[in-house]
C-alpha cells in the first residue's frame, strides 16, 4: 500500500483525502477519524457520492496548525 503522506505537502488546499489520510495526518486510526467526525473534533468530511466520502485538504491543515475548523 502507498504511503498516505507521500507528497501531501505539494498537493493544494482545494485536494480532497480520504480517511486513511486523514487518519495518518493525525496519527490516529481511520475508525478514530469517523469518532471524531461524527463528534464534530475534527473538520466535516463532504460526502461527494453514495458511499464516498472526502476531507477537504485545506480544512485539515488549518486544523491541525491550530486554526479554525
Amino acid at each position: 500500500m502507498a504511503d498516505p503522506l507521500n507528497n501531501l505537502e505539494t498537493l493544494p488546499d482545494t485536494t480532497l483525502v480520504g480517511v486513511r489520510t486523514v487518519a495518518a495526518m493525525l496519527g490516529c486510526s481511520p475508525n478514530t477519524v469517523w469518532r471524531s467526525s461524527k463528534a464534530g473534533n475534527i473538520p466535516a468530511p463532504i460526502h461527494i457520492a453514495t458511499r464516498t466520502v472526502r476531507w477537504n485538504l485545506g480544512e485539515l491543515r488549518a486544523f491541525i496548525s491550530g486554526g479554525a475548523s
